[in-house]
């Protein structure tokens, strides 16, 4: 995986922020390839193991509340307002595909 000054130039540039159905195509691509790299997507992809131990369940959390912070973080505030209410990567994610 890469790391250090590579790494930090891409979190910065790769995803634009989203400001509706006119750039969606293009932020959701870029954000799922974010994603991908910070080995984060399968929080957003997969339901939650019910069945996880404790020590399991907190190291998902960490990573499901990494992955809303990279998706909402390059959101126009006016579509924040559409996904206030969720409480996982994935939840938002759903809603962000059916508002747009």
């Amino acid at each position: 995986m890469l790391r250090g000054p590579v790494m930090e130039r891409m979190d910065k540039s790769v995803v634009i922020t989203l400001k509706g159905s006119e750039n969606w195509p293009v932020w959701k691509f870029r954000t799922v390839i974010a994603l991908k790299t910070k080995e984060l997507y399968d929080v957003v992809d997969n339901p939650r193991d019910e069945n996880l131990s404790k020590d399991e369940l907190s190291k998902w959390t960490k990573r499901d509340q990494l992955a809303q912070d990279r998706i909402v973080a390059k959101m126009d505030e006016g579509l924040i307002n559409h996904i206030l209410t969720f409480d996982s990567s994935r939840h938002v994610a759903k809603v962000t595909d059916c508002v747009l």
